[in-house]
């Protein structure tokens, strides 16, 4: 296993190497705080890094991740009034079991500003740098600017550790906005307005993933423990009140279908290697709040640092626990990130912070030096396959196709995922989306076959145009679930409709063009 899926056994070893160099030594004190200042200023560098690989990303129109289209084109069927959930045994294949918010924002963002790639990214990046804003404010007042900055780079550093799914088009920005304002209502001395403020963010987090109201857990049992258990019942309240909204306001969402995708999804079971290495990174985060306090010299601490700090340890276990499912993992703990650093800054505040000795400042060390090093190889990766990307021009390829044949269009399978990612472009433009490959991946796992009406959607020439990555065997992808590796997604009857009442009759610069052919020609 790399270092990157172990950052407690990485921070362990870089510990123990910077332990033996201040042995070696002779002006321990000395070296100490060259390593102090040092990690300021490593820290400070996570925010220009931050805010430009966002820049980076949102300013053209290609996708890193599968589920960023999978949400944007479902998003826009949600903005044509088509439902988010569908039936299992529909013929469309494309629900998933994140939140309705998740699809319900992007909607409403694209019926703002119009169907386009580039708008979606900017409108999740830029949530993301403005949670970074409120995050570096709301600690300010605690700590001041300075060390604020410091946290809030550090912040950077970690959300960039789990690849880069805080920018990217996914429920992610949104639950870290939503815990970074959640943090900010903690601390505010308006008790009523904050109660209130505290139950939206639960109500909205809920939303974006079920599991969401743990990451909110602990900034809102440190509250309680300020203002009182009688805000208990405003916050219940608003949070009852705002969770089923999205169900009872918003055409095309429906609980009793997400509740049926949610429970399926539930039944596929946990993977031990899953929660091992979400057991090793929620320990890692812990790491954090634990080395600021020996930091800030072991202060007494009050009953909301104590409860909020025992509702973080329950939030991140049980979300390690519902993330060892196959197909997530570790980077459902990116939430977290905001909480773990606020409290490790309400421990110190404005204090002098101070290490004893050699095994805290190096255990201090280890952690920074393992953030950055784990960053640094996620980052690498992803602006080198991005930079790939970004010289394709699939999108434009699939419009000059579209502006010259008339009929519906919509993106096939092949081998090359990568080359889905531009479907987003032919839902904008034909309003279809039958088939989504990440979607079917999941119903695969969950047992479910692919429907009859499905077929028929397929041979009945609904939609007339496939794009097929060039030179590749439509619809032959493989499974990568551990459950069902190795398995065709799907099925042969499936393909066999498909290669019998679909030809190729034109090749683009990424695409072979399958075209439907009418019954009667068969």
């Amino acid at each position: 296993m790399t270092f990157h899926l172990r950052p407690l056994l990485t921070t362990g070893l870089l510990a123990c190497l910077l332990g033996l160099a201040l042995v070696l030594v002779k002006r321990r004190e000395s070296s100490v705080s060259i390593l102090r200042g040092l990690g300021e200023g490593l820290l400070l560098s996570g925010v220009p890094a931050y805010v430009a690989l966002v820049l980076w990303y949102c300013a053209e129109a290609h996708f890193f991740d599968s589920a960023e289209p999978t949400i944007v084109s479902n998003a826009w069927m949600l903005r044509l009034g088509e439902p988010v959930y569908h039936s299992l045994d529909a013929p469309v294949r494309y629900a998933h079991i994140y939140g309705p918010l998740a699809f319900a924002i992007p909607a409403m963002w694209l019926w703002l500003m119009g169907p386009s790639i580039v708008a979606v990214k900017a409108l999740a990046g830029a949530v993301a740098l403005l949670a970074m804003m409120l995050f570096a404010w709301a600690i300010s007042r605690s700590t001041g600017w300075r060390r604020a900055l410091c946290w809030t780079g550090a912040l950077a550093w970690c959300l960039l550790s789990y690849q880069q799914r805080s920018f990217w088009v996914r429920p992610e920005p949104f639950e870290v906005f939503a815990v970074v304002v959640s943090i900010a209502l903690a601390n505010s001395r308006y008790r009523w307005g904050s109660a209130v403020g505290l139950g939206l963010c639960v109500g909205v987090i809920a939303n974006l993933k079920f599991t969401g109201p743990l990451y909110v857990l602990a900034p809102v049992v440190f509250f309680l423990a300020r203002h009182g258990l009688r805000s208990t019942f405003v916050i219940a309240g608003v949070a009852l009140l705002s969770i089923p909204a999205p169900f009872l306001l918003v055409d095309g969402i429906d609980w009793n279908l997400y509740y049926q995708w949610v429970r399926l999804s539930a039944n596929t079971g946990l993977l031990f290697g899953l929660l091992q290495q979400n057991l090793e990174a929620a320990t890692f985060l812990l790491l954090i709040p634990l080395l600021a306090y020996h930091a800030a010299g072991r202060p007494h601490l009050g009953n909301s640092h104590l409860w909020s700090t025992a509702a973080l340890v329950a939030g991140l276990s049980l979300v390690s626990l519902a993330a060892a499912k196959p197909g997530a993992g570790p980077y459902h703990l990116i939430p977290f990130s905001p909480v773990v650093l606020w409290l490790g800054s309400s421990y110190i505040g404005r204090r002098a912070a101070t290490f004893r000795g050699i095994v805290l400042p190096a255990l201090a060390g280890g952690v920074i030096v393992a953030l950055l090093a784990i960053t640094a190889f996620q980052v690498n990766r992803f602006v080198s396959i991005m930079g790939l990307r970004r010289a394709q021009h699939e999108s434009v390829d699939m419009l000059e196709f579209l502006n010259a044949h008339d009929g519906t269009a919509a993106m096939g399978y092949g081998l090359d995922e990568p080359l889905s990612l531009a479907r987003p472009v032919l839902v904008f433009r034909t309003g279809v989306n039958l088939i989504d490959q990440p979607a079917m991946r999941e119903y695969q796992l969950q047992g479910l076959a692919i429907p009859e009406a499905t077929l028929d959607a397929i041979q009945d020439c609904g939609i007339r145009y496939w794009f097929i990555p060039a030179g590749e065997a439509p619809f032959s992808a493989k499974n990568t679930y551990p459950a069902v590796l190795g398995r065709n997604i799907y099925s042969d009857a499936f393909q066999a409709v498909f290669l019998s009442s679909h030809r190729v009759t034109a090749t683009t610069d990424y695409y072979d063009v399958w075209e439907c052919v009418p019954e009667n020609e068969r």
